[in-house]
């Protein structure tokens, strides 16, 4: 638990397990992906270049994807807070608990 959680990166691999963020979660990185399990927050962005974004999120959110090769899965929610998620070649996938 913690009140904003930042992370940036050039190369590696995230994993998050049952984190809970009061404000928002910013993820950056060049290569890399970005793999949750459990994650919630009042808002959520995720930027990666060349990596795969995908996890579970605990509440509904509302979703701005943008991917230009990849392939995205993602609920058609429209309520709770914003969850961005961008990402040039890697796929996206996320689903709600």
């Amino acid at each position: 638990n913690c009140k904003n959680f930042l992370s940036s990166g050039s190369t590696g691999y995230l994993r998050l397990n049952n984190v809970i963020v009061v404000e928002k979660v910013d993820i950056k990185r060049s290569t890399g992906d970005v793999e949750f399990n459990g994650l919630d927050a009042g808002e959520i962005e995720i930027k990666t270049s060349t990596g795969d974004v995908e996890g579970t999120l605990l509440t509904e959110k509302t979703f701005s994807i943008k991917t230009n090769t990849g392939d995205v899965d993602v609920p058609r929610l429209s309520s709770g807070g914003l969850c961005k998620i961008t990402t040039d070649t890697g796929d996206i996938d996320i689903e709600i608990k």
